[in-house]
């Protein structure tokens, strides 16, 4: 028998909740959210690896899109204003958050393993 696959709505919003304690939960907005999230990154991900790699495809799995997810809360939970906002308004604001993170550069609470990830993926 095959065990399930968790979903990675699931695993973002975990990842989220695991970086910020104290966030409210509401399974009601943040699964959808995090939906949508996972598919802004996603589309990253594959835009940058078919610069590399023109028969890359669509070969982008959950653990790429979990480990950049970690590597973005990690900038969102250092920001003093993006930190406050819930799943669902990061979600209408991700590519925001995702040039700001960039400009940024890598936050303050990424671990090396998560930035060398990071570079692993996008290659900065």
């Amino acid at each position: 028998m095959e065990t399930e696959k968790t979903p990675v709505s699931f695993i973002l919003k975990t990842i989220f909740v695991r970086l910020n304690p104290a966030y409210p939960e509401d399974n009601d907005n943040d699964l959808p959210a995090c939906v949508e999230i996972a598919r802004f990154l996603s589309g990253q991900i594959k835009a940058v690896k078919r610069k590399d790699d023109p028969y890359f495809g669509n070969k982008v799995t959950d653990e790429d899109i979990s480990a950049l997810w970690e590597y973005l809360v990690g900038w969102i939970s250092s920001s003093a204003f993006w930190s406050n906002m819930s799943l669902k308004s990061i979600a209408r604001n991700i590519q925001t958050i995702w040039i700001q993170s960039d400009k940024n550069g890598k936050q303050a609470k990424s671990d090396a393993k998560l930035n060398e990830r990071f570079i692993e993926l996008f290659g900065k």
